[in-house]
């Protein structure tokens, strides 16, 4: 019997930061998760869901 093959974790696990002043979020491990004056932690899906986009166009893995 064949194990099940591993997928990757869904995009809605990803917790993000969403500078809410400039509607963009930022990935874990980048430079200013967490770090601008004004935001809120959402997963990506949330994130996305809400008009807000991906910083420098990247998407989080």
């Amino acid at each position: 019997m064949t194990p099940p093959a591993r997928t990757a974790a869904p995009a809605a696990a990803t917790r993000v930061w969403i500078n809410t002043g400039s509607h963009v979020y930022h990935c874990p491990g980048t430079r200013y998760y967490g770090a601008t004056k004004q935001g809120r932690y959402a997963s990506e899906a949330d994130a996305v869901a809400s008009g807000n986009r991906p910083a420098y166009g990247a998407r989080c893995n």
